[in-house]
């Protein structure tokens, strides 16, 4: 009886001190980009591609006055972004204009404008 005491004793002393491991769990990725790549890939590409694709569908004026009032309708809708993005859009405007008219998609323009 007395070795079954101690047997007993000595798995219970070993169970309790068993090193407990935890799942590895694989790391969360955001739902929305935060910082510099997420303005640029997000609010700003999305604003891009709209600019180019009302510019596509408006023929009534000249490109470069339908690109610039574009731009400001499309940016002014970010709220405390719409400085930067009238900014960054102003920067790359002569670029849209051109791959307009040289008929590029509003992926490819914006993509070689380096906004998406």
């Amino acid at each position: 009886m007395r070795s079954l005491l101690c047997l007993f004793a000595i798995v219970t002393l070993a169970a309790s001190t068993a090193i407990r491991v935890e799942p590895q769990q694989p790391p969360v990725q955001p739902v929305v980009q935060t910082g510099e790549a997420g303005v640029k890939d997000g609010l700003l590409c999305n604003a891009c591609k709209d600019i180019v694709d009302d510019v596509e569908n408006h023929e009534e004026d000249t490109i470069e006055a339908r690109v610039d009032a574009s731009i400001k309708e499309h940016c002014n809708n970010l709220g405390f972004l719409a400085g930067r993005c009238i900014k960054d859009m102003t920067e790359v405007e002569d670029i849209i204009v051109q791959n307009i008219n040289e008929n590029y998609s509003a992926d490819q323009i914006c993509q070689m404008a380096d906004i998406c």
